[in-house]
């Protein structure tokens, strides 16, 4: 997948939009799987290793992903990822890879005999 960027795009008024119907421990419990996912590429199955992630108990997590799992969908590896989150991801990809190939014409222009 190449060098994961450290950081993503925060749209407060969409993640309050989207969040509003959402507990304070259910926001919480998002905001953390979605910079897990971030930085991991994914989240994993499971109440145990959720409730590491969000820092409380397997049967917390497990209530926990009642609310916050329909913002998630899971993938052909059983892992789960938010549809969004891979979208900015692909989306920054993309910008790194026009800067990228804009770089290499200005060289190749800058450097060329004539």
């Amino acid at each position: 997948m190449g060098e994961r960027s450290p950081a993503f795009s925060f749209y407060a008024k969409d993640f309050m939009l989207g969040t509003v119907t959402l507990t304070l421990a259910e926001r919480g419990a998002y905001i953390s799987l979605l910079a897990y996912q971030w930085d991991h590429g994914s989240v994993p199955d499971g109440p145990e290793s959720l409730g590491r992630i969000c820092g409380c108990s397997g049967a917390q997590a497990k209530k926990l992903w009642t609310a916050v799992g329909k913002k998630f969908l899971r993938g052909v590896d059983g892992q789960w990822r938010n549809p969004r989150l891979e979208a900015e991801r692909a989306k920054q990809l993309d910008r790194r890879e026009m800067l990228a190939a804009n770089g290499r014409k200005g060289a190749d222009k800058r450097w060329q005999t004539g």
